[in-house]
């Protein structure tokens, strides 16, 4: 997994999103899915934790979690969304189980607007028809 936290930063930088996605996307489930889900968040959190052995960013983080849970079959979703922040538009990337996100709370992430959703096979899924933000 810490070979894929250092090669996923090169790779967004050489693959536009979408065709990064599909490319992470990997099944191999060879213990049962809740616990070795359970293993992969552990990691993720140990290397983008605290003390931090990699810089928190949160497309990197969450691209890592994405596949290492697929590989899992735990079913992820990667969504990207935006919110208007004070110096114009926010971004932030975030993995979700069962519409749980994974890293964060659901608080946290209250002000961000889904603008993609990656779900199996590294797909993008349509998005629900949302109001126009005020």
């Amino acid at each position: 997994m810490i070979a894929w936290a250092l090669v996923i930063p090169v790779l967004a930088r050489l693959f536009p999103l979408p065709s990064l996605v599909r490319r992470l996307w990997h099944e191999q489930a060879s213990e049962p899915q809740e616990r070795r889900a359970e293993r992969v968040l552990t990691l993720a959190r140990a290397i983008y934790g605290r003390r931090r052995p990699l810089r928190d960013n949160c497309l990197f983080r969450s691209l890592l979690t994405y596949r290492f849970l697929a590989e899992a079959s735990a079913d992820p979703r990667l969504v990207v969304g935006v919110r208007r922040g004070t110096g114009g538009i926010d971004g932030h990337v975030w993995v979700t189980l069962r519409e749980d996100p994974v890293h964060e709370s659901s608080a946290s992430l209250a002000e961000f607007r889904p603008v993609l959703i990656f779900g199996p096979l590294g797909r993008a899924e349509p998005l629900e028809e949302l109001p126009p933000s005020e």
